[in-house]
């Protein structure tokens, strides 16, 4: 069953507050780490998941909910460079995200609880992420939190949903921010070896 018609939506979501907003920001303590936290609350006082990141192994980032020594571990994510597709692995169920070759800025997403959901930078430019069902509904947005030179991205649930949804869609952005950082770092390697040459 797709989400929209599980949740009966009517409206485009974008037309309500969202139902959930998290902060994700570095941790102090772990330079591979990043912590998400509910928005409105001290940094750092109630971490709802943590994320490990291994750029040079696999898997390449790992997600526990709360703090990691508890080892509440929900899932992880490989990345696949030369298939464009990421592995995520979450409470045990297997899932894909693949790259569009068309696009290369969307990430579709097949999930049997909820069909097929897909990541698509907005509309109107700029490095904002939403994720929408099938039938177009945004379900969920990540993006900056628009302070000059921040690390902080806000994290928002747009519709009601089970923990099941709100657990992959941190998998899957936590998953999209990593794979950008390496993009990121391989092109700007690929800059200075050129001009080293």
């Amino acid at each position: 069953m797709l989400l929209s018609k599980a949740l009966s939506l009517k409206q485009p979501a974008s037309s309500s507050p969202p139902i959930y907003t998290y902060a994700v920001v570095p941790s102090p303590a772990d330079a591979n780490a990043t912590i998400i936290c509910p928005s409105g609350y001290p940094p750092y006082s109630d971490v709802s998941y943590s994320i490990i990141a291994s750029p040079n192994k696999k898997p390449n980032i790992t997600v526990f909910r709360g703090d990691p020594a508890a080892r509440q571990l929900i899932g992880h994510a490989t990345f696949h460079s030369l298939s464009s597709t990421t592995d995520l692995t979450l409470n045990g169920q297997s899932l894909r995200m693949k790259q569009s070759q068309l696009s290369g800025t969307s990430y579709s997403i097949h999930c049997t609880q909820f069909g097929n959901l897909k990541w698509k930078s907005s509309e109107w430019g700029g490095s904002a992420l939403g994720l929408y069902d099938s039938a177009g509904t945004k379900l969920a947005q990540l993006k900056s939190t628009g302070a000059f030179g921040s690390k902080e991205k806000k994290l928002e649930i747009l519709v009601p949903c089970d923990g099941f949804l709100v657990d992959l869609v941190v998998i899957s952005a936590m998953g999209l921010l990593s794979l950008k950082k390496k993009v990121d770092k391989n092109a700007a390697k690929l800059i200075e070896a050129v001009a080293g040459g």
